[in-house]
């Protein structure tokens, strides 16, 4: 009998539970208002009736996973946990209005605290930080020793660490309170760790035990009430069998549990739930932590109906079985709250935000803004197009009030190394060469211009030849100058602006050299920006300028990149407005897909003034004329041409997010900066005025809306009372102009739907241009023969074939040597390059990735030292970081030795090489495949010297691949790694130099076909 009442009592506790008394009141005796009312609204509403959704930010201050659910749903979830780990790292401004925004959106917010503290066992800062004891940690020597009970010890340097720590949460946490935010506050999670089951802890917090964490505990909750903090509802995570880690009912508000590695079909964890509710039955519990989702059925079936969930960060997000459909499923159910479900969103819905412009006078200088052309040769395929579609895609992008109508252009000045996705022929290969026609950067820059005359031009560069030394020298900087002399005095071009180098450092004195000689020179106006980097210290120049009068004068402008990632702190903007600099950001990155990265580009460019103060923004990269197969080929372009054969080209609804700025903006006009502000609904508003008119734009983007806002704008007779034309851009339909506005008592009223961009204008003129009959996409010809005879006069061409894309190295139009006449290709850049990626063999890719069964073969004829190959079945060439390819080639020396191969790509394809952007690109992959290049089978041929022509020839079928030399077959092997792919030609890296082969005759025929034929019946216009 007692057996089987202990078995009903047990079956009913979590039911008893849900309906027990939870305490009334936070355990905050002083709590703000807005922290009783959102326990209220927990306790009351939620708990037992409904279950929050969650999501983690991405390590620090963001709202990364909530966006990316809502893109994928089309719902927000309600809370979003924040994450205090990164307070130390200037870069991650927890001042910034990130929580307020999303708590005025209609969200609750959360925070967790990954405490960071020193490695170093003198508890100073020189060795980095960590929250992890040293078993937990990669390796013992990245882990920190820091002991909780010392830092509890007065006079120690573990306490001196804690009392820093805590001032600093401390003033975060009453810049929220003021903000009238309240939090759900979950410090020292997990603090047992595996010590209850035998192990260690995992973070220093639990590293003396359960006592002295209790004390920790204790004394952190002390400090922040007795310093003022009383915005915070206190959660205590538990690891289910650590009882005696618990602070007491009186300490805590909400129990947590996070768990993993549990359920992979969405189970309800109810065992977990029903431990916890046991031993803590007075208080709310939560899924602090998770893999796999709980669904909501699972929880309403086994009354597991926790108080919020929310899946970890970066792969779990849409990991364990979390998909976008099932998130859909889950945000959709009735038993789960999402953000604009919360009672927060109906006061969001019902608030009217009242914008008052002062005084349009103040605001700093609009400079532009626009798209790079370079940075990874992302116009080779254009130079290729037929006319009229060359022209249109010009059309598109430059064109004033047509298309994107960019206002800005920079281009890389090009320099024989890879940039991202393949490489630029150099005006200068080596010192004593010079040549203004090589290439196309001219001719971009050229039909830019002519299309807009007031455009702005820009340029730097990514590589560079060896011979200028370290890139930080005066041949260096005379470089920059011959290139900008050649565009004057052949193109009748001026560049506006300059920067020293992308992305690889700074050298004060290289400014200062540059400055110094475009002066001397003759290009006094060409202002200089520095320095162009990305990551945290990417401003740290900024404290040499102050000291330094002579770099102070060099630079115009401080320039960096992706301040939508990192932007600029309150410091560094006061230190630019002090030297009287204005801030660019000459690369930002937006690598969305459809609508998404439309809007998100104006977001881009509103939160680069309005967080940054940014007046310049250049976003990477414009038109996307690259092979499929390269880097970054579809997602960051606005327009994409990738088919010169055909004609076919493609606008992207990004190129309408640059419209929404390039039509209703110039250079020249001035920030309103009362008119440029975050939503209190979601999302951003910025208003610029010409000064010379007094007219005036409004740009608004809602992205991160959940519902409609309604604002008021009150205008100052300083600007326009004229009519506004008003364009909308959504999902549905990009940029369609609405009715006209007209200004009442100047005021204007709108009501703003999420997810949607607003340009509101007094100027006239936009429109959506288009062109009628663009041709149908069309495979690469095939049969294809190239004997570089069509090419009359090679400089008017930039000495580069057609639809050949180099990725490294320059392989360019050449009068054929050997005693045959007329004209072959070769790779001419006979030295290591200062590549900005790591650099590989030289080699140029043409044709189709989905070709499987073929014929590739070139003529080549060899230098004293010389390697050559052809290539085939190419199906990657690298993350953008490195040129590394996959597929395989056949290489011949000057002694006859003729090698197959099959490269793999890097060595080592896990390793995280490049910018944030490249290290999420490699694990997104997720290659795990060996690396490097092996050779397959080998001969030697006999008759093969330097200085004649002999005939390569790879052919595939299936999986047998068969090397030939001059039509005699001399290696053979099978290998099914690869099926598919394009066709290339190859100049091997040498230990102290670069091939400079000579190929001609380059043939690709399908097996079964015994003729190719030469097609460049589209051919296009010369360049020059």
């Amino acid at each position: 009998m007692r057996r089987f009442c202990g078995i009903l009592l047990l079956s009913v506790l979590p039911l008893l539970h849900l309906s027990a008394q939870i305490a009334p009141k936070p355990i905050d005796k002083k709590a703000t208002k807005q922290v009783v009312g959102l326990y209220n609204y927990l306790r009351n509403d939620v708990w037992g009736k409904k279950v929050l959704s969650g999501c983690q930010a991405r390590w620090d201050y963001n709202t990364t996973d909530a966006d990316e659910v809502s893109k994928r749903t089309g719902q927000y979830p309600a809370v979003n946990i924040f994450d205090f780990q990164h307070f130390r790292l200037e870069h991650v401004n927890y001042l910034a209005d990130t929580a307020k925004d999303w708590y005025q959106a209609g969200g609750i917010v959360g925070f967790i605290w990954h405490w960071s503290v020193p490695v170093d066992t003198l508890m100073t800062d020189s060795k980095g930080y960590s929250f992890y004891t040293p078993s937990a940690a990669k390796t013992p020597q990245s882990g920190t020793t820091f002991s909780p009970r010392r830092a509890l010890q007065q006079g120690t340097p573990e306490n001196a660490v804690l009392m820093r720590d805590l001032k600093r949460i401390t003033s975060l946490l009453l810049h929220y309170q003021k903000q009238g935010i309240p939090i759900i506050w979950r410090p020292f999670h997990e603090a047992a760790g595996n010590t209850n089951r035998g192990g260690n802890a995992w973070f220093w917090w639990g590293s003396d035990g359960a006592s002295t964490f209790k004390q920790l505990y204790l004394f952190m909750q002390r400090y922040l009430m007795s310093h003022g903090v009383h915005n915070l509802i206190y959660v205590w995570t538990s690891e289910l069998d650590d009882d005696d880690w618990y602070p007491g009912d009186q300490f805590v508000d909400i129990v947590a549990r996070d768990q993993y590695h549990i359920s992979t079909n969405h189970g309800s964890y109810k065992e977990q739930f029903d431990l916890l509710s046991r031993k803590y039955p007075h208080k709310m519990l939560a899924l602090a932590e998770c893999d796999c989702l709980p669904s909501a059925e699972a929880m309403m079936r086994d009354g597991a109906k926790w108080l919020y969930v929310a899946p970890w960060t970066g792969p779990f997000l849409f990991g364990s079985n979390n998909t976008p459909d099932f998130w859909k499923q889950f945000l959709g159910s009735e038993l789960v709250v999402s953000k604009s479900e919360t009672p927060y969103a109906s006061k969001a819905k019902a608030r009217v935000q009242q914008v008052r412009i002062q005084s349009a006078l103040k605001g700093k200088k609009f400079d532009g803004i626009g798209a790079v052309n370079g940075g990874g040769a992302t116009s080779v395929l254009l130079k290729d197009y037929p006319e009229p579609q060359r022209s249109q895609i010009l059309d598109l992008v430059y064109k004033p009030k047509f298309g994107a109508s960019v206002s800005s252009l920079l281009v890389e000045i090009p320099g024989d190394g890879n940039s991202t996705q393949g490489s630029m022929p150099s005006h200068s290969h080596y010192l004593g060469d010079f040549d203004a026609q090589r290439g196309y950067t001219w001719w971009v820059l050229r039909e830019a211009k002519s299309r807009n005359p007031q455009l702005d031009l820009d340029a730097t560069g990514w590589s560079a030849p060896r011979w200028v030394g370290d890139f930080w020298s005066q041949h260096m900087a005379d470089y920059y100058v011959d290139w900008l002399t050649a565009l004057r005095q052949q193109y009748g071009l001026e560049l506006n602006a300059i920067g020293c180098h992308n992305e690889k450092g700074w050298s004060n004195d290289f400014a200062k050299m540059l400055r110094r000689t475009m002066n001397e020179r003759g290009f006094k106006n060409v202002k200089l920006h520095a320095f162009d980097n990305w990551g945290a210290n990417k401003m740290d120049f900024m404290k040499d300028m102050e000291r330094d009068p002579e770099l102070r004068d060099a630079i115009y402008a401080v320039s960096a990149h992706t301040f939508s990632e990192i932007p600029l702190t309150a410091e560094q903007r006061s230190m630019a407005e002090k030297m009287g600099k204005p801030i660019w950001n000459s690369e930002d990155h937006v690598y969305r897909k459809g609508f998404d990265c439309l809007i998100t580009i104006v977001k881009c460019f509103n939160e680069n003034y309005i967080v940054s103060g940014a007046t310049k923004v250049i976003n990477w990269y414009d038109i996307g004329a690259t092979y499929p197969l390269e880097p970054y080929s579809q997602d960051p372009p606005m327009l994409i041409a990738q088919q010169p054969w055909s004609g076919n080209y493609s606008v992207r609804e990004s190129l309408w997010g640059y419209a929404h700025y390039g039509q209703f903006t110039e250079i020249g006009w001035q920030y309103v900066d009362d008119g440029c502000l975050k939503l209190d609904g979601g999302g951003t508003m910025c208003m610029l005025r010409n000064p010379a008119t007094n007219d005036y734009s409004i740009i608004i983007e809602t992205k991160d809306a959940t519902a409609p806002q309604t604002v008021r704008i009150s205008l100052p007779k300083q600007l326009s009372g004229a009519r506004l034309c008003v364009w909308r851009s959504n999902e549905k339909e990009q940029f369609v102009r609405q009715a006209d506005m007209l200004p009442r008592a100047r005021s204007l009223t709108m009501t703003l739907d999420p997810a949607c961009v607003y340009s509101l204008s007094t100027t006239s003129g936009q429109q959506k241009g288009s062109y009628a009959g663009v041709p149908a996409p069309a495979s690469f010809p095939i049969p294809y023969v190239d004997n570089y005879e069509d090419y009359d006069h090679l400089s008017k061409w930039g000495y580069l074939p057609h639809y050949m894309a180099d990725i490294i190295g320059c392989f360019e139009l050449r009068q054929a040597p050997g005693g045959m006449a007329g004209t072959c290709l070769q790779q001419t850049v006979g030295e290591h390059t200062l590549s900005w990626a790591p650099e590989w063999h030289h080699y140029s890719i043409i044709g189709d990735e989905a070709w499987t069964d073929y014929e590739v073969s070139a003529d080549v004829l060899l230098n004293p030292q010389d390697e050559a190959a052809v290539m085939g079945r190419i199906c990657d060439v690298g993350s953008g970081y490195g040129v590394w390819a996959k597929g395989y080639y056949l290489k011949i020396n000057e002694h006859g030795l003729c090698q197959l191969y099959i490269t793999r790509g890097k060595l080592d394809q896990k390793e995280l090489i490049g910018d944030a952007e490249q290290q999420a690109l490699i694990l997104a992959r997720k290659d795990i495949e060996v690396g490097g290049e092996y050779v397959l089978d080998s001969a030697q041929v006999q008759g093969i010297t330097a200085g004649k022509w002999h005939n390569l020839k790879l052919r595939f079928e299936g999986d047998e691949i068969t090397g030939y030399v001059d039509g005699k077959q001399v290696v053979r092997a099978t290998s099914d790694r690869y099926q598919h792919g394009m066709a290339g030609i190859m100049a091997p890296l040498q230990q102290r130099r670069v091939s400079t082969p000579y190929f001609d005759n380059l043939t690709i025929t399908p097996l079964g076909r015994t003729k190719a034929v030469h097609n460049h019946s589209r051919s296009p216009k010369p360049l020059y």
